[in-house]
């Protein structure tokens, strides 16, 4: 094999192998959402009630365009861990650094003990 030959395949070889590298050090992280703001129609709930939450999602700089979910919980204090599920918004695809706006209808069940707090949390959609 002559001298440019091997040059060649060695400089193909380097570029294949050097190429992935590359590419994993400019990968975006995933979605990264905060919930922006949030109203709530109503300042307490009853049960048999229905509230009209609605707000803004945004989703963090640096990071890649993703969907989101963003769900709707009552629960007993404001650190409550658990509590009842009312429903799920998921919202369209978002680019980094932007926000998109959501609302949604809950219905409060007619069986919800009184002492109750309406809580949202918003997340990448497919992220745990």
């Amino acid at each position: 094999m002559s001298v440019r030959l091997r040059a060649a395949l060695l400089g193909a070889i380097l570029a294949l192998v050097a190429t992935p590298a590359a590419d994993a050090a400019t990968k975006k992280k995933l979605g990264d959402f905060r919930l922006a703001s949030l109203k709530v129609s109503k300042k307490s709930v009853t049960a048999g009630s229905t509230v009209v939450a609605s707000g803004r999602v945004q989703n963090r700089k640096g990071r890649r365009a993703q969907t989101a979910r963003v769900t709707y919980t009552l629960r007993k204090g404001k650190k409550s861990k658990s509590g009842r599920r009312l429903g799920g918004d998921n919202i369209k695809r978002t680019k980094a650094g932007q926000s998109r706006k959501f609302s949604e209808r809950l219905r409060i069940a007619a069986n919800v003990a009184p002492p109750t707090n309406l809580q949202s949390r918003a997340r990448a959609l497919g992220s745990a």
